[in-house]
This record gives C-alpha cells, structure tokens and sequence, in this order.
C-alpha cells in the first residue's frame, strides 16, 4: 500500500508542476502541440534518440539494471550520433546541468504523457527551451563530444528499462542487445 501511495503522490507532483507549468503560460510553444494532450495516461512508444541510422548497441557500457537507472553509452557515441532528437511528441520539462558520473554536458527531459517521461544526458546546450512543445525526431540538441551519453525513461516517476517502451524504430538499432537486466 506504502509504495501504491507514493506512486500516486509523484503522479500528483508531475501532473501539478505540469499544470503550474500551463498556468504560467510556458507551455505549448514550438510546435503548437496542445498541452492538454500530454495529461492524458497513455504510454506512447518512444522512438529513436538519435537523428542518424544505425547500431547504437555496440556503444552501451552500461545497461538498465537495479543499480543503474539508464542506459549509459561511451565517449565515442557523441562523435558518430552527434544530433539529439526527440524519442516521441511531448513537452520539455526540464533542461539543465548533468550531475550524473562521467557525462558532463545538459540534460532534457520531456514529458510524453502524463505518465511517461524520458531524459537524454550529455548535450551541448539544448535547442529547445522549458515548455517548448517537440515532435518526434525534432532536433533538441547536439551531444557533447568526450563526454559519455545517458538515456532514461521513467513512467509514474520511476526509471524503468527503455526498451519496453520503444517502438521498432527505436529498437532499430539494438542488434543482439540485452539492454536491461
């Protein structure tokens, strides 16, 4: 019952900063999406993060598991995945410093649904702006060259393995992968 409550009091959290957000006026701007939409309780399939082709597997150091949170990914992923983009249509939530170990850069993190958000580590500064609305494959940023890359999902306020929500593109390029443990 303890952890059914505090789900539900982070769902609360979200969703109140998210309408304090739409009181304040900030979001909806960009691509004219209307915020409303992301207050409903899908869990839209999120797509790729990145703008170009390819295998992103064989850059993964670190997978989803109990003792990390998102998919961490080496150095040399920011040199041949140099564009952010958008995993699905939502809002920007968040933008800001990375505090995580080894990733030095921005963060972003948007809001899907009113119940699933994703967060991308290690950007140059972001393109895009608190409350600004994205579509999927929407540039958000360039990664920072050197740094290492991260990528979160979280659905009800907890991080969850992304794999499970990614649609086939986004499973594109996870060739003989095992992501999440």
């Amino acid at each position: 019952m303890k952890n059914f409550m505090n789900k539900k009091i982070k769902i609360m959290l979200l969703n109140l900063a998210l309408v304090s957000s739409l009181g304040m006026g900030l979001l909806g701007c960009g691509t004219g999406l209307d915020p409303l939409t992301v207050l409903d309780n899908s869990l839209p399939a999120l797509g790729s993060f990145v703008s170009t082709g390819g295998s992103y597997s064989s850059y993964l150091i670190g997978g989803f598991s109990a003792s990390n949170s998102y998919w961490l990914f080496q150095n040399s992923f920011a040199s041949y995945f140099s564009t952010a983009v958008a995993p699905a249509t939502g809002i920007v939530f968040d933008t800001g410093v990375v505090s995580l170990q080894n990733i030095s850069g921005y963060y972003v993190s948007i809001i899907h649904s009113g119940r699933l958000m994703s967060r991308l580590f290690g950007l140059q500064v972001p393109t895009v702006h608190v409350g600004d609305s994205v579509v999927v494959g929407q540039t958000i940023g360039t990664f920072y060259s050197g740094s290492q890359v991260a990528f979160q999902v979280l659905v009800d306020g907890v991080a969850v393995c992304p794999l499970s929500y990614m649609s086939a593109a986004g499973r594109a390029g996870l060739t003989n992968w095992t992501p999440c443990q």
